[in-house]
């Protein structure tokens, strides 16, 4: 299935453009029940083929896997794997002298099934609750479900989705979310591994293309029993464009870490704890403000029928 019509979308209050990054207005917003609890550091796992690469931002070669002990035997299965992901989003916005303090809960529970060469990725439910509200001040309409290719061991999967190029739509921040319970290894993982991806994609919020780098190094640790595995990411943003009628440049970078606690039989995510911050400048001709985002995340194997 997919989501519910964009125009339709648009015409809900509670509706905001799937994007994970702040509103660029040169303003101080009132609180936003957006989808902006879901991290910039993540945007680049979805990225289609042939994204452009940011000027100034050279990419990283992937570097190969280097182990120092026997690699590890996984069985990999085909049957569906459910998870529960949430996260807290902190969100500090300054414009001038004037500053907000936001936070966002988001609930998603995503059903994961690899096809071959391909993994099929639906988002059953997300959730957005702001402050200590009880009730989501955002919830998906429906469930949303796009097919991955896989280009090969290790590589994360490719979204070839329409939908991604659709700022009004919430499909690229729910995949965003989803990826989170994504682990793709490559071929020899063993204890002390290492090895390391390079990810880019083009984004955009309030009209503004943002570019997104993202370099992850993952590292090996445990064993064949409790097989676990490190990863940190860094992130540069780059972009320009009009925002509320101001011609606007962004410039950003990031840092994440994540542990993640694989299932000894089949090598997928079995539960993952992570931290993330992303800092943004946001420069007008008129106003100059700053943006700060912390994201904690945690993600665990979820009940029920997939």
């Amino acid at each position: 299935m997919t989501v519910r019509d964009a125009r339709a979308a648009r015409q809900n209050p509670a509706y905001r453009p799937a994007s994970p990054t702040p509103s660029l207005s040169p303003r101080v917003p009132r609180p936003v029940p957006s989808l902006a609890a879901v991290a910039l550091l993540g945007l680049a796992a979805c990225a289609g083929a042939g994204a452009p690469v940011p000027q100034g931002i050279p990419p990283a070669r992937p570097a190969p896997v280097v182990a120092t002990a026997a690699p590890w035997r996984f069985t990999p299965a085909a049957t569906p794997r459910r998870y529960l992901i949430e996260q807290v989003t902190t969100l500090a916005l300054r414009v001038d002298t004037a500053a907000r303090t936001d936070t966002l809960h988001s609930r998603v529970v995503v059903t994961l099934t690899p096809r071959g060469a391909a993994l099929d990725v639906r988002v059953d439910s997300f959730t957005v609750a702001q402050g200590a509200a009880a009730r989501p001040s955002f919830r998906l309409a429906e469930p949303v479900r796009a097919l991955g290719r896989v280009p090969g061991p290790g590589r994360q999967p490719i979204f070839d989705d329409p939908r991604l190029a659709d700022c009004a739509s919430p499909v690229g921040a729910v995949l965003q979310a989803a990826r989170e319970a994504v682990v793709l290894l490559p071929e020899g993982v063993a204890a002390g591994a290492r090895w390391t991806d390079t990810l880019q994609t083009t984004v955009c919020r309030d009209g503004v293309p943002l570019q997104l780098a993202v370099t992850r190094d993952f590292r090996a640790e445990g064993d064949s029993a409790a097989p676990r595995v490190a990863r940190a990411a860094r992130l540069r943003i780059e972009g320009r464009g009009v925002s509320a009628g101001d011609s606007t440049t962004v410039t950003g970078d990031g840092t994440a870490t994540a542990a993640l606690a694989l299932d000894p039989a089949t090598g997928a995510l079995d539960t993952a704890t992570g931290e993330s911050t992303t800092h943004l400048v946001v420069q007008g001709t008129r106003r100059r403000s700053t943006v700060e985002q912390r994201v904690r995340t945690t993600v665990r194997r979820a009940g029920g029928a997939p």
